[in-house]
C-alpha cells in the first residue's frame, strides 16, 4: 500500500509540474525504481502514477487507489 501511496502522490507532483505532457508521462515510470527503494515492489504503481498524469487526478487521488482497494476487501 505503500509503493502504491508513493506512486499516485509521484503522478500528482508530476501532472503539477509538467502537465499531460510526454515529459510527465516518462518519468511517471519512476514510480517502479521507488520500490525496491522503498523495499516495496508492487508492480502495478507504475500504472498508478501514470494515470495520475493521463487523468489530471486531484490530490485526492493521492490516497484515493491504495484506500479504495483496501476498503472495498475488508
Amino acid at each position: 500500500m505503500l509503493e502504491n501511496t508513493l506512486a499516485a502522490f509521484l503522478g500528482v507532483f508530476l501532472l503539477g509540474l509538467f502537465g499531460v505532457t510526454p515529459l510527465g508521462m516518462g518519468l511517471a515510470g519512476l514510480a517502479i525504481v521507488l520500490g525496491p527503494a522503498c523495499r516495496r515492489v508492487h508492480p502495478p504503481a507504475g500504472a498508478v502514477a501514470l494515470l495520475g498524469v493521463l487523468l489530471k487526478a486531484p490530490p485526492v487521488f493521492v490516497g484515493a487507489p491504495a484506500w479504495w482497494g483496501r476498503c472495498r476487501w475488508s
